[in-house]
């Protein structure tokens, strides 16, 4: 129950979930059964579009500074460097509906 509550309300990474939860108390390897790195493009996602949205109403955004600010919002969230490239491109697309310009 909590983990599908963090991930309504404030997504995080994996990692992140995992260390919460087992500073909870909860045992590892239920903590290991509950929590997957497979969705945690889908989470990086979901906890990245308000940020983006609001980036997006800034004048004269480009993509460099987009990353530069959704990047390390979201590896703050725990997620990894390969899950935060990969979100900050798709969420470009989906706010500018453009291609990011490396």
């Amino acid at each position: 129950m909590r983990v599908e509550s963090r991930e309504r309300s404030n997504p995080k990474g994996a990692q992140a979930l995992k260390n919460e939860l087992r500073m909870k108390g909860v045992k590892r390897e239920l903590v290991d059964e509950l929590v997957t790195d497979e969705q945690d493009e889908e989470r990086a996602l979901r906890a990245g579009r308000k940020k983006a949205a609001q980036l997006a109403r800034q004048s004269e955004m480009d993509f460099k500074t987009f990353r530069a600010r959704l990047g390390p919002f979201l590896q703050r969230r725990g997620f990894s460097y390969q899950v935060t490239t990969h979100a900050v491109h798709a969420l470009w697309k989906e706010v500018y509906e453009e291609e990011p310009e490396d």
